[in-house]
């Protein structure tokens, strides 16, 4: 064997090799982060896209609840409603706000000035949170305990006719407790 063959021969072995070590670096997916910063990466991103996950649009009927007054009483009368939303607890809340169909001959039980700032239910649990307009903006509904009663009543009953929805926890500004204007929240419950 001459030296070319030997040159030759061992270029093919230099060249195997790089190329077998080469293979071997990719296949391991050697980067320069670690594999368990990678797969915490990963299940972060898992996360995100799950909470970003919007509900479907459904189309559903509500059971909400109004008030309906007689010469001697007040008390609370069902209205049905159709609606296609993605969030069906905060879309139950706004139709509460909005009041009764024009028809119905029944009255609201929130002012119309309320926003509802979140609604999440957790294990059968709704916390809904609203602005403050509930207690300060009052005397859309008329002043006194009875008001104040139908409209926890009315808002209580509207969601927990939700299916999966078990209790209802309301917040005003966040709090249950303190000031909301000039009123204290706690008058109101």
């Amino acid at each position: 064997m001459g030296r070319r063959d030997t040159r030759l021969k061992t270029l093919c072995i230099v060249s195997l090799c790089s190329l077998l070590l080469l293979t071997a670096f990719l296949a391991c997916g050697c980067t320069s982060t670690d594999s368990g910063e990678v797969e915490e990466q990963e299940e972060e991103a898992q996360e995100e896209e799950e909470e970003e996950e919007v509900q479907p649009e459904q189309t559903v009927t509500l059971t909400l609840y109004f008030k309906i007054s007689t010469e001697t009483e007040e008390y609370l009368a069902p209205e049905e409603r159709t609606i296609t939303t993605y969030d069906i607890a905060r879309s139950a809340m706004e139709e509460l706000i909005k009041g009764p169909g024009p028809d119905s001959g029944l009255s609201p039980v929130l002012p119309n000035t309320v926003k509802v700032l979140d609604v999440s239910v957790v294990d059968g649990l709704c916390t809904v949170n609203v602005s403050k307009e509930i207690i300060t903006d009052s005397s859309q509904m008329g002043f006194g305990a009875r008001s104040e009663i139908l409209a926890l009543t009315a808002i209580a009953n509207t969601l927990t006719d939700i299916e999966g929805i078990d209790i209802v926890k309301l917040l005003i500004e966040g709090a249950q407790s303190g000031m909301a204007g000039d009123r204290y929240i706690e008058d109101f419950w």
